[in-house]
């Protein structure tokens, strides 16, 4: 009988650890982010990786410039929301160039859907630009916004 009851115990442990095996997933820990608006430019594209728990590294290019941030995110998994601290190169052609810094909100859904608002300041700008504003200077923060789609790899 002693024996009988060590089999069932046996069986049964294989078969948990079986079910345990099969259910675990690695958490996926990079994306990539493809949008309208994103980076600051028309349409641009991102990858972030997570450099730690909950904080993540990213690189972007767009139609018309390029930028390089960090991320808090709000769990520690790349699919959730997070902020995000951000430096814009804006290049539209001869020595029309702006360099900016963001703080933005980062919304992503469960599936594929990321949305974006923030600020963005413009730190300097080169000799073509001139400003639109009314006392010709360059001024305050600038809201931002951003829609697109993620995809975990």
């Amino acid at each position: 009988m002693k024996n009988f009851l060590l089999f069932l115990l046996f069986i049964a442990s294989a078969n948990i650890s079986a079910q345990y095996a099969q259910d675990f997933k690695p958490e996926k820990t990079s994306s990539i982010t493809v949008g309208l608006l994103q980076n600051a430019t028309l349409i641009g594209a991102e990858f972030e990786t997570m450099a730690y728990k909950d904080i993540g590294v990213q690189l972007g290019a767009g139609v018309l410039g390029y930028s390089a941030g960090i991320d808090l995110h709000f769990d520690h998994s790349i699919r959730s929301s997070s902020i995000s601290c951000q430096y814009f190169v804006n290049n539209l052609g001869g020595d029309r160039i702006y360099n900016s810094w963001a703080t933005q909100f980062i919304y992503r859904g469960k599936k594929w859907l990321t949305m974006r608002a923030g600020l963005i300041h413009l730190l300097s700008s080169g000799t073509d630009y001139t400003p639109n504003f009314y006392d010709g200077q360059i001024h305050g923060f600038f809201f931002l916004l951003s829609i697109g789609a993620y995809f975990p790899i």
